[in-house]
């Protein structure tokens, strides 16, 4: 299932992670801690509140040729163009 075919969403989501290569057969997984720029700092109340953002929005979990990935939701705000679009986007679907 490629991303752009999983549906629309209001949520921005950062980059897909590759969890595992081979998906249904004996699984052989990566870690599937988040590995960002931010989650490689020491700052404990970031993870934290990345925590708490997954737990109220779960990442998005999907397979592409045999392969699994994680992808989860963006801890960056959004910005006053992001908004723009996203809001012009929600019109054309409407």
């Amino acid at each position: 299932m490629s991303l752009q075919s999983s549906g629309f969403s209001l949520v921005k989501y950062d980059t897909p992670i590759l969890v595992s290569k081979t998906f249904g057969k004996g699984t052989k997984s990566n870690s599937s801690a988040k590995t960002s720029a931010s989650s490689l700092d020491s700052d404990p109340s970031g993870n934290k509140a990345e925590d708490y953002l997954n737990s109220i929005l779960p990442p998005r979990e999907y397979s592409d040729a045999g392969q699994l990935w994680v992808q989860y939701v963006s801890p960056i705000p959004a910005t006053r163009l992001d908004v723009i679009i996203l809001q012009e986007e929600l019109d054309k679907r409407l």
